[in-house]
């Protein structure tokens, strides 16, 4: 991308989407957002952050100690409707991946979609 081209961007903006926009520039020219992690300031993100912060704060919601505990629980909960008993394997591409199809020690997907 050259330099001209964001400006083209932020003319195809909403006037509702401006300040974020310039709140996410601002903050990789200055230098506190480190600009791969740029997606985590903007407006939709932060707002579920908000959310998630509230559901905490209000004890809903769960929070898991380790990956396997999360991966675990992951895996005992059934498939729902719209999955159309679809599990997640390789003869399933459009789904999530499993625990199983987890390599723990990469931190990572063993395969991709």
């Amino acid at each position: 991308m050259t330099k001209s081209e964001p400006h083209k961007l932020i003319d195809e903006l909403p006037d509702s989407a401006v300040e974020g926009a310039g709140v996410l520039l601002r903050g990789i020219i200055r230098g506190p957002i480190d600009p791969d992690q740029a997606w985590f300031w903007t407006p939709a993100w932060q707002q579920g952050e908000q959310e998630a912060e509230a559901e905490l704060a209000k004890g809903a919601g769960v929070v898991y100690r380790s990956t396997e505990d999360f991966i675990s629980h992951l895996e005992s909960v059934p498939p729902a409707e719209s999955d159309r008993g679809c599990r997640p394997t390789k003869s399933c591409p459009d789904s999530f991946v499993t625990g199983s199809d987890l390599d723990l020690s990469s931190g990572g997907p063993s395969s991709t979609r």
